[in-house]
């Protein structure tokens, strides 16, 4: 059903989209969206117009806008139901905004709104000119990314990573500074959220949390500091840029445990960058506060938070989490990740020490 249901989504949207299509072609696409809403149950009360993503060139027959986001909205809703997903609209300055929560991440990630920070964070730095080095537990992400950043003409490359262990580092470090002739910027980025309310509290998910969010951050600074500092592997200093969270500056229920992991990544950065200052290591370190965004982690938080009761659904958490930021919309990780460059860049050369929060405004 899926399979099939995912197929004429994909029809549809390439008919509107890619070829045109008349005023009747579109009441019929709304007809058949309608259709299929009814069929798997979509919330009208969830969806809106969602704005086109490119402007759409003169010679093609449909130019309408309105009805075309609408059709585009539909469309994408029932895509979402059937990858099992979760539909939310949040108001952007731009207008109605639909993101996917949820994503059952066996089919076509690229489907729906769904990216991974790593990625992004990957693709800003290369943009920008950086060579780049994926270093990660995961071997199949790791070499798929530098795959595609190579293919887009960069200097990319993957070393294995368990950022949890100090043999690792201390196998890792080398390989990556042969690959960049030197190390200038460290993104500690990597970390695990595991939802529960304080009453049900599993030690070992403590633990886990614990070990990957502070413990390999920790590690990250350890390292990155004595491959940094003169005298060491790359001895040209540089700057280090951890990912903290937002639930280092609010009360979220669920996420107690995440939230004092990322408390503390704020403290390492702080004394991390004093310690760097006060020794000469010429390393600037700061961190970033990310919202909530539509990474595979933020999908998770959305669905746990429902799943522990909560919220009535995903897609409930997500909206209550819109609402509670000014800006009056989820983040997106093209932001996250355009936020870790500037740090990381000379444009931040007084700045260490800092955290700077990418929430719309949430954690003020």
């Amino acid at each position: 059903m899926q399979t099939d249901l995912l197929d004429r989504v994909r029809k549809l949207l390439a008919k509107a989209e890619d070829e045109g299509c008349t005023p009747e072609e579109a009441e019929a696409l709304t007809a058949k969206a309608a259709d299929l809403m009814a069929r798997y149950g979509i919330d009208r009360a969830l969806l809106g117009a969602l704005r086109p993503e490119t402007d759409r060139p003169a010679d093609r027959k449909f130019r309408f806008e309105a009805p075309w986001a609408d059709v585009k909205a539909h469309l994408l809703a029932a895509l979402a139901t059937a990858l099992r997903c979760q539909c939310v609209q949040t108001q952007t300055e731009d207008g109605p905004r639909l993101h996917v929560f949820g994503y059952s991440s066996d089919l076509e990630r690229a489907e729906i709104l769904y990216t991974s920070l790593l990625v992004q964070m990957a693709r800003a730095l290369a943009r920008a000119g950086a060579a780049v080095v994926i270093a990660d537990i995961r071997d199949d992400l790791g070499k798929a990314t530098a795959d595609s950043l190579r293919r887009d003409g960069a200097n990319a490359e993957f070393v294995p990573l368990d950022i949890t262990s100090e043999e690792s580092w201390v196998q890792a470090l080398p390989q990556v500074i042969a690959h960049l002739g030197g190390l200038d910027i460290l993104v500690n980025n990597a970390g695990v959220e595991i939802t529960s309310l304080l009453v049900d509290i599993d030690p070992a998910e403590v633990r886990r949390q614990l070990e990957v969010n502070v413990l390999g951050t920790a590690l990250g600074l350890k390292h990155g500091f004595r491959a940094m500092r003169p005298g060491g592997a790359a001895g040209a200093g540089g700057s280090i840029v951890n990912v903290a969270s937002v639930a280092a500056t609010i009360a979220f229920p669920g996420i107690a445990i995440y939230s004092a992991t990322k408390s503390a990544v704020d403290r390492l950065t702080r004394v991390a960058a004093m310690e760097a200052g006060k020794l000469g290591y010429g390393v600037r370190v700061n961190s970033v506060y990310p919202g909530l965004v539509p990474t595979e982690m933020g999908n998770q938080l959305a669905n746990d938070c429902a799943t522990i009761g909560l919220f009535p659904t995903a897609a409930d958490a997500a909206m209550a989490v819109a609402g509670l930021t000014p800006l009056g919309r989820l983040g997106e990780v093209a932001e996250i990740a355009d936020a870790v460059v500037f740090l990381a860049s000379d444009g931040a050369r007084f700045i260490t020490g800092a955290g700077l929060p990418v929430d719309g405004g949430m954690g003020m």
